[in-house]
C-alpha cells in the first residue's frame, strides 16, 4: 500500500473505497460505512488544522442502514436457561450465553473478566466494576441470581483469575446454532444477541432506564442506546395490540351474554301471554 497525499483525494475515491469495502473486504453497508465516515473525520482534522485548504470529501454522505437487532424473548430466554444438556461443550456455550444476557458484557469484555474485578458495594451487593474494552468507558454492573450463579459453577476452570473459560467468538456463534436448535429457538443466535437481550428483555422491560442503560453498556453517547428504547416501544405497542384485542373480545362476549338474556326474557314474556 502507498500514501495518499491529502491534497490528492477526492470524492471518486471515498466512492472507490466504499465499493472495495463492499466487494473486496463482502462488508455489510453499515461496516462500510463507518470505514468511510473515518475517513471523512480525518479530511475534517486536516482542515481543521490548516494542512489542505478545503475538505473535498464535504459532499460524501454516510448511509446508514437500519438493522432490526435481534434478541430473546424473556420465554426464549426461560427456555433457554431451564435446558438441561448433557454435552458440556454445549452447556458451557449456553452459561457464557446467559451470563451475558444478565449482565450486558459482550465477548471481547466476558472474555476477559476476572475475579479481581469482583466488587462488593456498601450495600451488600456484588458487582462487576471495570472498563469497556472497545469504548474505554468505566463500566459497572450489578450480578443478579443468575450470573451470580454461573460465576460459583466455573470458579477455578479458567487460567490467570479469569471467571470463565471462553472459546474463541468464532466457536462460541457456531455452538450457539445447536444451542438454539435444542431449545428449539428459530433464531440466528450470536453472542452478541446476548448484549441485545440485556438490554431489551431483562433491563428496559423491567422497569430501567436508558440513562442507566447506555452507561452499564458502557456506551459514549446516549444515542448509541437509543436503537433498545425503540424496540422496547415497539414491543410495547405490540403488547397493547394484543390487549386491545383481548378487551374487545372481553367485549363482545359481554355482548352476547346480554342479548342472550334479554331474548330469554322476550320467551319468557311471549310465553306467559300465550298462555
Amino acid at each position: 500500500l502507498q500514501d495518499i497525499p491529502l491534497s490528492d483525494m477526492n470524492p471518486k475515491f471515498a466512492k472507490d473505497f466504499d465499493l472495495w469495502l463492499r466487494t473486496t473486504k463482502r462488508l455489510a453497508n453499515n461496516t462500510s460505512m463507518k470505514f468511510v465516515r473515518r475517513l471523512k473525520t480525518i479530511y475534517h482534522m486536516a482542515v481543521t488544522n490548516g494542512w489542505v485548504q478545503s475538505d473535498p470529501l464535504a459532499s460524501v454522505r454516510i448511509r446508514m442502514e437500519k438493522v432490526d437487532r435481534g434478541y430473546l424473548t424473556t420465554e426464549e430466554l426461560k427456555r433457554l436457561q431451564d435446558k438441561k444438556f448433557s454435552n458440556k461443550r454445549l452447556e458451557l456455550i449456553r452459561d457464557l450465553f446467559l451470563f451475558s444476557c444478565y449482565t450486558g458484557f459482550g465477548y471481547a469484555d466476558l472474555k476477559l473478566l476476572s475475579s479481581d474485578m469482583l466488587r462488593r458495594w456498601p450495600n451488600g451487593n456484588l458487582w462487576i466494576d471495570t472498563e469497556r474494552i472497545k469504548t474505554h468507558v468505566d463500566v459497572h454492573v450489578r450480578l443478579l441470581d443468575v450470573p451470580l450463579m454461573l460465576i460459583r459453577k466455573y470458579e477455578g476452570q479458567a487460567k490467570g483469575g479469569l471467571l470463565f473459560p471462553v472459546p474463541s467468538n468464532q466457536k462460541i456463534n457456531e455452538y450457539l446454532k445447536e444451542v438454539a436448535a435444542l431449545c428449539g429457538i428459530d433464531k440466528a443466535v450470536t453472542s452478541h444477541m446476548a448484549r441485545h437481550t440485556f438490554a431489551t428483555t431483562v433491563y428496559l422491560c423491567n422497569g430501567g432506564t436508558i440513562e442507566a442503560l447506555s452507561k452499564i453498556l458502557g456506551h459514549k453517547h446516549i444515542s448509541t442506546t437509543q436503537i433498545y428504547a425503540e424496540v422496547t416501544n415497539r414491543m410495547v405497542s405490540s403488547d397493547f395490540r394484543a390487549i386491545s384485542g383481548n378487551l374487545a373480545a372481553m367485549q363482545r362476549s359481554v355482548l352476547e351474554k346480554k342479548d342472550r338474556k334479554q331474548d330469554g326474557k322476550r320467551v319468557r314474556r311471549s310465553l306467559r301471554e300465550t298462555a
